[in-house]
């Protein structure tokens, strides 16, 4: 138990984050519960350096790059092309109050979450459209990390709420569970289908 909970310290500590003044309250704030979060395997390296930092325009086509081999792959098997990828993504980054991340290992992004602030009447909210993490280092605790600083930044913004859909009955709603979301009573999704 001590062995593992060093080698999760030093994944944090190997951790960088751009922004000093951030960099550390987030190392501050959840070394415990990232440390305990983190489960390696025998023999697995942990000294890779890890930066998150606010995802650029010119970022998109790696996200994109990303975004097809995870969703495309088990368990989601979806049938994403490039052509329609690429709109997507950059449909998410050119709507109004876009506030997004990526995630890197080294030069590699392995990771990527974004969506936008909306004003309501008595507050702000945002919506999250898209969290992806390259599939072979999924569970690992970087989704993890990179939820709880969008939600950090979030919380400084003055923002109030988080919504998200996702499937249900699947990996991602347990994911959401236990970093502590849960289901809106007073909102539900609709659908109706055309042609």
């Amino acid at each position: 138990m001590i062995e593992l909970q060093m080698r999760g310290l030093l994944t944090l500590l190997s951790f960088e984050i751009l922004n000093a003044k951030s960099r550390y309250r987030i190392l501050h704030k959840q070394g415990l519960s990232l440390r305990n979060e983190i489960s390696l395997s025998e023999g697995e390296k942990t000294n890779m350096n890890n930066v998150i930092r606010s995802l650029s325009r010119h970022e998109i086509e790696d996200c994109i790059d990303l975004y097809i081999k995870v969703f495309n792959s088990k368990p989601w098997n979806e049938e994403w092309s490039y052509d329609i990828a690429r709109e997507r993504l950059t449909d998410m980054y050119n709507t109004p109050k876009f506030l997004g991340l990526t995630l890197y290992q080294g030069s590699e992004l392995v990771g990527f979450i974004g969506g936008n602030k909306k004003r309501k009447p008595q507050e702000i909210v945002f919506y999250i459209a898209e969290l992806c993490i390259k599939n072979d280092i999924q569970g690992k605790g970087l989704g993890s990390m990179l939820l709880e600083f969008l939600e950090e930044q979030l919380s400084e913004d003055k923002v109030s709420s988080i919504y998200l859909l996702t499937s249900n009955d699947g990996l991602a709603e347990r994911f959401y569970i236990k970093k502590n979301y849960e289901m809106n009573e007073n909102r539900i999704v609709m659908r109706k289908t055309l042609n």
